[in-house]
């Protein structure tokens, strides 16, 4: 989210959607609670290199996960204030490992897939980082979803050292660590071949942008969603000028569009219907922070929209 002040973020967050509440990331608030090194924190040798990350490439010993106060001023004040509240499950995000792998480099300056040994660790010590926050969310609800944000997820099926087979293995390697609901997100044109098939709970992707690159899967569609499999339609823009020309109800009316097409290419509606979230497109950072709450209560609206048809099926 844009705030500064991790109190009005947390109060916006819950206040809008108390039902599924996340903790908010305030990357602006400091270098250290940008996606990358806000989560290397208690990673061994980690520091920090004017915006980059650094790490030794030697087989350091495990570190131990943290988040604090410095790095994560949002998760301190939502862990806070959750406890009024009564909410059905508790949202966290880890930055994942391929887009982590991809944007830190080594002490010496080599590129940090000279030993894979060292992007495995980085897998386990993100695993190790999601695992914290599910146990102390659990503190509050015991129904829990942990992310993995991916940014850099098709750059990183692109690239020569990592390719979809280390790349599944890395995500699968930090997803072990949970106990409670996992999944992905992506916000850029999703591989769907390779996000449907991974061993997770939850994709969460632009609807706004990319619902329509569905539709030429919907057989592997089918099979994630028949294995329990749920769908996070970000469908609420994160853009300041795409929010100006939308409401919850043409949000609304814009995914049952998709959904209807998805059902005319034989998916099951109700499944279709009962297996999704609604969330934003992305993260909300680059709004202005009254933008950022607007989009909040749109999704909550989108959502209250859709329970009619919901519950129709």
């Amino acid at each position: 989210m844009p705030h500064t002040d991790p109190q009005a973020a947390v109060a916006a967050m819950l206040g809008s959607l108390p039902e599924l509440p996340a903790w908010p990331q305030l990357v602006h608030r400091s270098p250290l609670e940008h996606m990358v090194p806000q989560f290397l924190e208690g990673f061994p040798g980690a520091l920090m290199d004017g915006d980059r990350v650094l790490i030794p490439g030697h087989n350091a010993e495990h570190g131990v996960a943290l988040l604090s106060e410095d790095r994560a001023a949002g998760w301190a004040a939502f862990l806070r204030a959750v406890g009024a509240h009564n909410p059905a499950g508790l949202k966290g995000q880890v930055t994942g490992p391929l887009t982590t792998a991809l944007s830190v480099g080594l002490h010496d300056g080599h590129s940090l897939f000279r030993d894979t040994r060292v992007v495995r660790r980085i897998a386990h010590h993100l695993g190790r980082a999601a695992a914290f926050q599910e146990q102390e969310l659990r503190r509050h609800s015991p129904h829990t979803l942990i992310l993995f944000d991916e940014p850099l997820l098709v750059e990183a099926l692109r690239s020569p050292h990592l390719g979809a087979g280390l790349a599944a293995d890395l995500l699968t390697s930090a997803a072990v660590w949970l106990r409670g609901l996992k999944g992905i997100h992506c916000c850029a044109d999703p591989p769907w071949p390779f996000l449907l098939r991974l061993p997770l709970d939850v994709i969460s992707f632009d609807s706004y942008h990319y619902a329509g690159t569905l539709r030429e899967h919907t057989s592997l569609l089918r099979s994630f969603l028949e294995r329990g499999g749920v769908i996070a339609w970000g469908v609420v823009p994160a853009s300041d000028g795409e929010l100006a020309r939308e409401s919850g109800p043409s949000l609304a009316e814009r995914l049952e569009g998709v959904w209807s097409r998805l059902g005319g290419q034989g998916l099951d509606p109700a499944q279709l219907r009962h297996q999704s979230l609604i969330t934003p497109a992305c993260g909300l950072a680059h709004l202005t922070e009254t933008n950022s709450v607007r989009a909040l209560n749109l999704t909550r609206s989108v959502a209250q929209a859709l329970r009619p048809t919901l519950n129709a099926t």
